[in-house]
């Protein structure tokens, strides 16, 4: 989807793509693909392939640069259950080419890591990441490939 489409659908206040987040990405490269019904988004993903890319306000994830991060992926409620991330991803990672993908899934979130599994993810490593007062605890899990958890500013939180 181009930006102006994105900041349309903002500015109608459609889930999860506020203008914050169009203002955080605004000068990457990352990507978004989207199904729609009929004129509304009902899925959508968003694919960044520079790294690092930030997780929030106080965490990077760090990723080699033959990889793409696979991110802030939503389906509209009603439209659950009926497989658009696996379509919409399927269709992302063909038209994005050759590239291997990554993705984060907090491990409470069961829905998303079922989801992300069925369309062929699998878990590859484990990012143990403490918060004390809301701030980052630094701890490292070293890993030859090259995937970082990490504070700017601190020490690495997790390498893999």
């Amino acid at each position: 989807m181009e930006r102006s489409e994105l900041a349309r659908l903002s500015a109608a206040g459609f889930s999860g793509i506020s203008q914050k987040f169009l203002g955080g990405i605004e000068r990457t490269p990352d990507v978004c693909f989207g199904a729609f019904a009929g004129e509304a988004l009902v899925s959508y993903v968003f694919f960044a392939p520079a790294s690092p890319i930030p997780i929030d306000a106080r965490l990077q994830f760090a990723f080699p640069a033959d990889w793409i991060y696979v991110y802030k992926a939503f389906t509209e409620p009603a439209w659950r259950g009926k497989r658009l991330l696996h379509q919409v991803l399927t269709h992302a990672m063909t038209r994005l080419g050759p590239h291997r993908f990554v993705t984060l899934v907090v491990a409470g979130n069961q829905a998303s890591r079922k989801a992300f599994e069925r369309c062929g993810f699998r878990p590859a490593q484990r990012f143990p990441v403490w918060r004390v007062l809301s701030r980052p605890w630094p701890l490292t899990v070293p890993d030859p490939l090259g995937f970082s958890v990490s504070a700017p500013g601190r020490q690495a939180l997790a390498q893999v």
